[in-house]
């Protein structure tokens, strides 16, 4: 079952089965709402709008993701989408999530209007929980909302109010709600030096056994990379942190899974952050005993690098050619130069970095 990370809370669905999951189907072309017939839940509810369904830019990178079609509406004022006859009437707690892309980095979402009816006429708007902005924000994200009315009735309406963003829509699914036992208060993740910092907090937990700090390189798919004690049950805000040392050259994405002490675990949603690595990074140990240089490199892709030690003159003391494995490498280069401070150089198919050390 999808989960998420909505206004700052770990929730979940529960209760009867979603009153509509609609994955908006597989169109062939680029079809306008109006006329497409392709949709999962075809001839049970009514799809309108000005909006249109495409293939392109399939839905990826949160839980449940169906990777196939998806409603676009265009950065033009007015450009919506519809569906109505859902019935939330026998729902606990009623609330709609949706697969949700911005097109534009700067954007944080809120000039796309949700909104609901109960009669197909008179609208309520609901706020889409505002966005992160900022370098590698333009993905595909889980987002819930609450709030939605007990009712035969339900219509549901997505419109662009701006003209800056364009937006793709996918796997709409309208269910019960309650809140989990952890209430995650916020998650950020900042870069500093060649480290990236996470820090969040909660306001209460239940049963919470830890937390586990996954990240990704290009936002779909996410490895552990290490894990924090939760705080059990406390009905106090607790702080955490956990630092990256390893960080990714460019975009790195982040998300906590949290495990409760039974096993179950849920997911928050995904935090991006631009990483002061370079594309080839590298460290410098200078071990005279061995007369060696040890070097930790991190290459973005495999490929050969070229790796000088120089004085503070300017003279080239030593070179080596290496082969690089895409990720980390720990090689030893042989040096028994004079002590001080040196400076090596790696220079590789896209970039040349420095590092200096103390021989």
């Amino acid at each position: 079952m999808k989960k998420l990370l909505l206004s700052l809370l770990f929730l979940a669905s529960i209760g009867t089965k979603a009153q509509i999951a609609e994955n908006m189907g597989n169109p062939g072309i680029t079809t306008a709402v109006t006329s497409y017939t392709g949709w999962q839940n075809n001839g049970a509810f009514t799809y309108a709008g000005t909006a249109d369904v495409r293939t392109s830019s399939a839905s990826s990178g949160y839980a449940g993701a169906s990777g196939a079609g998806n409603v676009f509406i265009t950065n033009t004022v007015g450009r919506n989408f519809s569906i109505a006859g859902i019935s939330t009437a026998t729902l606990i707690n009623p609330a709609i999530e949706f697969g949700l892309y911005k097109s534009s980095t700067a954007s944080d979402a809120t000039d796309l209007t949700f909104e609901y009816s109960t009669n197909g006429t008179n609208f309520t708007a609901i706020s889409i929980p505002a966005q992160p902005t900022g370098g590698g924000t333009a993905i595909w994200r889980l987002v819930r909302i609450t709030g939605l009315p007990n009712t035969s009735t339900l219509t549901i309406r997505f419109t662009n109010s701006g003209t800056a963003t364009q937006y793709r829509l996918d796997d709409i699914a309208v269910n019960s709600l309650t809140v989990l036992p952890v209430s995650l208060t916020s998650f950020a993740a900042k870069a500093n030096l060649q480290n990236i910092d996470l820090a969040w907090n909660t306001a209460s937990e239940k049963d919470n056994a830890h937390f586990e700090v996954l990240r990704s390189g290009d936002g779909k798919v996410f490895s552990k990379i290490g894990e924090v004690k939760g705080a059990g049950t406390s009905s106090t805000a607790k702080s955490y942190a956990f630092t990256d040392k390893d960080a990714l050259p460019g975009v790195g994405y982040y998300r906590l899974k949290q495990v409760d002490a039974d096993g179950k675990s849920f997911e928050s949603e995904v935090v991006a952050v631009k990483s002061n690595v370079a594309a080839s990074n590298f460290r410098v140990f200078a071990n005279k005993q061995e007369g060696t240089v040890k070097l930790t490199i991190f290459a973005a892709n495999e490929g050969k690098g070229s790796f000088k030690i120089y004085d503070l003159n300017g003279r080239k003391l030593t070179e080596q050619q290496l082969g690089l494995n895409k990720g980390y490498n720990n090689v030893s280069v042989p040096f028994n130069g004079a002590n001080g401070l040196h400076v090596a150089s790696l220079t590789t198919a896209s970039e040349t970095v420095t590092q200096k050390f103390i021989q």
